[in-house]
C-alpha cells in the first residue's frame, strides 16, 4: 500500500504542477470559442465547455510529458501509461450554482475509477460496480497500478466570456481500490441514475431460474432475445447489444420489450455512477494515506 500510496501522491503532484505552470494556455484555448463571429450554433455535444475541456487538458499533458497513450476503450477521457502506472484523467466541469460545485463532489463512472472493482458498493439494496481494474499487466513493465484523477471546472456563462473568466479548477485524486481498507466509504456514496444491462451468457441454471419469475408474456420476449448453445449456456443474440437505430423495425421492437422485462422485474440492476463527497474525505497529517486529494489550482 505504500508504495501506491506514494504514486498516488508523486502523479497527483506533477499534474498539479503542470496544470499550474500552464494556466495561460487552459484559459486561451478554452475560451478560444468566443473570439469568432457568427459562428453558427450547430453543436450538439453534452456540453461546449466540458467537450472542449477535455482537449485542452490532454493537449497540455502530452505537451509537457513523456507518458505514452493508454488506448483501451475502457478508459477515461485521457489515459496515459508510465513504467510505473496506468493514469486515467477524466474532466468534468459544473455551473458555480450547481450543489456538485457547492458541496464539492464528483460524479464517477464505471471506466473512471477503481474503487468499486474488486468489491461492488451498494447502496438501498442496489450496487454499484466499476470497470477499472487496481493493477493491469503489461509485458514490458510488469504490474502497473491504476491511478485515477479528475480535472474539475467550476465556471458561469452568464455573461460569456466575461463571466466564464472566474473560473475555478479543482484536482482531485480518487484512490485506487486497493485503498478500500486504508480510507473506508464514508466519503463514497453511490448515485441515483439506475442501468440494468442486458446479460450476455447465462449459464443453464441461471437462466431457468431468471426465467421462471416471469409471466408467459415476457417468457416468450426470452425466447426471442436468448439462445441456447452446445453447452447449454444461454448466449444473448448479438444484435441486442447494437444500438436500436440500426436495427429492423421487427428487432428493435424486442429489444425495447427485452429493456422493459429487465426495467421491470430489476433484472441486474445496478447504479450507473458513484459520488465522491470530498468535503467527507478524512485529511489526517498522522496518517500518511489521509493526504488533501482535492485542491483548487492556482493557475499562472
Amino acid at each position: 500500500m505504500e508504495q501506491l500510496n506514494n504514486l498516488e501522491k508523486y502523479y497527483y503532484f506533477k499534474l498539479k504542477e503542470i496544470l499550474e505552470s500552464n494556466g495561460t494556455t487552459f484559459f486561451k484555448n478554452l475560451t478560444s470559442q468566443f473570439l469568432f463571429n457568427d459562428i453558427e450554433e450547430t453543436y450538439s455535444g453534452k456540453s461546449a465547455v466540458a467537450d472542449v475541456m477535455e482537449r485542452v487538458v490532454q493537449t497540455i499533458i502530452s505537451n509537457n510529458t513523456d507518458w505514452e497513450i493508454f488506448s483501451h476503450p475502457a478508459s477515461s477521457d485521457s489515459s496515459f501509461l508510465t513504467p510505473k502506472a496506468v493514469i486515467h484523467i477524466d474532466c468534468k466541469s459544473t455551473l458555480d450554482t450547481d450543489q456538485d460545485a457547492i458541496g464539492h463532489k464528483v460524479d464517477l463512472g464505471k471506466n473512471q475509477t477503481s474503487y468499486a472493482s474488486i468489491d461492488p458498493i451498494d447502496y438501498l439494496g442496489t450496487p454499484f460496480k466499476s470497470n477499472l481494474p487496481t493493477v493491469y499487466d503489461h509485458q514490458l513493465y510488469g504490474e502497473l497500478y491504476t491511478l485515477t484523477y479528475i480535472v474539475k471546472l467550476v465556471y458561469n456563462l452568464d455573461s460569456g466570456i466575461d463571466s466564464l473568466r472566474n473560473f475555478e479548477l479543482y484536482l482531485c485524486s480518487i484512490p485506487n481500490g486497493l485503498m478500500r481498507d486504508e480510507l473506508g466509504l464514508d466519503f463514497v456514496q453511490a448515485g441515483r441514475t439506475m442501468i440494468r444491462p442486458f446479460f450476455t451468457t447465462l449459464d443453464n441454471v441461471e437462466y431457468t431460474n431468471l426465467y421462471n419469475t416471469l409471466n408467459s408474456t415476457e417468457k416468450a420476449i426470452f425466447d426471442q432475445s436468448y439462445q441456447q448453445d452446445s453447452n447449454n449456456n444461454y448466449l444473448l443474440h448479438d444484435w441486442l447489444l447494437f444500438n436500436a437505430n440500426s436495427l429492423d423495425e421487427t428487432k428493435k421492437e424486442v429489444k425495447k420489450q427485452l429493456t422493459k422485462v429487465y426495467k421491470d422485474n430489476r433484472i441486474n440492476q445496478q447504479r450507473e455512477k458513484l459520488r465522491i463527497n470530498f468535503n467527507d474525505m478524512q485529511i489526517d497529517n498522522d496518517n500518511e494515506y489521509k493526504w488533501n486529494r482535492y485542491e483548487l489550482l492556482s493557475l499562472k
